[in-house]
């Protein structure tokens, strides 16, 4: 970002701040809009796999978790509007002692304080959630435990306590270290049970509890963005679409019939509302018709089972443009007063240091400030030259290295 100072404005890297931000949730809202069309493509599931989508939904979700700058990010400066707008969030309101009240910092309170209160919300009723499991018992039906066994046929979870419910309208598994599969109180066959089962290894396998855990945490940081919610909605729906492919590699044509059998018999039994948290990893998410017969499409028509060329070429494009996103920030830019530059030119130090200190390095981009012994403080652009006026500038870093004595 650019650093201003009466004597002098360099463009230095920084790695965060709010224009950084502002960049990341746009970028956000693209991807989450690329998602939602793709998904819904037919051309684009014919010819690309989920992990085509699980990549652009990952690629969204490390956008926003890393809203900075790299040091190859440039700024784009705007001389019009945008000074204006951040000269009001930063206009001083009300002054308490050491707290100076303004609209920038009142906009922080109302975007903090129900985040905070949401969480609060989240943490107890998982926890009441979670203390309900732990008092009820376990299921004695010895014949659940086997096909359990059957359908776990790595030992991914151990131990596994499996509880049958009447309240319940999916199947479900919840917990990390110790996790517990519900059941709702239907009759399934044992070819269902097993498809079930293997349904909800594999949410396990593939953390599927912890990446929604940190999509919760994303969706209650930004509470005021209805995008987030339907990324949310979308990365749920890619997980199922992925536990449905790890369950139809492993079943013949008959058992795919039973396992498209339970989950019509699920999505029948929602008599209940749902009070569960929402890092539960059910095998029927709160979803549209629309979902739930893509799912049932892709398990029908066998498009699991066929590779898909074009990951090879859209998936390095998605990594690509991750990158690329982050080429560009924009800034609020002005001129330095001609009374500004006047009350400078009495200040000949820069940031407690003595302007003989500094001294610049012409490159192929323009010029680099640096101060004894050798520290960068980041790029100048031509047109700023005039103001560093008694600053020497050295055509090349060898010319400076010599007569700095520098290492």
């Amino acid at each position: 970002m650019v650093k201003y100072n009466s004597n002098i404005f360099v463009e230095e890297y920084t790695p965060f701040s709010i224009y950084a931000v502002c960049i990341a949730l746009l970028w956000v809202g693209i991807f989450i809009t690329c998602i939602s069309v793709l998904r819904k493509n037919s051309f684009f599931i014919k010819h690309c796999s989920i992990y085509t989508l699980f990549v652009l939904l990952i690629t969204c979700i490390t956008r926003i978790l890393l809203p900075i700058e790299m040091p190859y990010t440039k700024a784009l400066n705007f001389d019009k509007i945008l000074p204006e707008i951040a000269g009001f969030f930063c206009m001083p309101l009300i002054q308490f002692r050491y707290l100076t009240i303004t609209p920038g910092l009142i906009i922080i309170f109302i975007w903090i304080l129900p985040a905070t209160f949401i969480i609060y919300r989240h943490i107890k009723e998982y926890l009441h959630f979670k203390h309900a499991l732990d008092i009820m018992p376990a299921t004695e039906d010895q014949h659940l435990y086997n096909i359990f066994e059957k359908a776990d046929i790595h030992n991914n979870i151990p131990g596994i306590k499996i509880i049958v419910h009447t309240y319940v309208n999916s199947p479900s598994i919840i917990g990390i270290s110790h996790p517990v599969i519900i059941l709702p109180d239907i009759n399934f066959n044992d070819s269902e049970l097993l498809s079930i089962f293997m349904h909800e290894i594999s949410h396990y396998r593939y953390k599927h509890q912890f990446i929604k855990l940190i999509m919760e945490l994303i969706c209650t940081i930004f509470w005021w963005n209805p995008l987030f919610k339907k990324l949310s909605s979308e990365l749920s729906h890619a997980m199922e679409l992925q536990s449905d492919r790890a369950v139809c590699l492993s079943l013949n044509h008959k058992q795919k019939k039973e396992y498209l059998q339970a989950i019509a018999k699920v999505a029948g039994n929602t008599k209940n509302k749902s009070t569960a948290p929402s890092c539960l990893c059910s095998m029927l998410e709160k979803d549209d018709g629309k979902n739930l017969l893509q799912r049932f499409r892709m398990i029908a028509e066998n498009k699991y089972q066929n590779r898909k060329k074009l990951d090879i070429i859209i998936i390095p494009l998605i990594i690509a443009l991750f990158f690329l996103s982050y080429s560009y920030v924009p800034q609020p830019f002005s001129e330095p007063s001609p009374e500004n530059m006047e009350s400078g030119e009495a200040d000949t130090s820069i940031a407690g240091k003595d302007i003989d200190e500094f001294f610049i390095i012409k490159t192929d981009n323009g010029y680099d400030l640096y101060s004894y012994p050798g520290k960068f403080h980041g790029g100048i652009t031509p047109g700023n030259l005039p103001y560093l006026d008694g600053i020497k500038i050295y055509e090349n870093k060898k010319e400076a290295l010599k007569e700095r004595h520098l290492k």
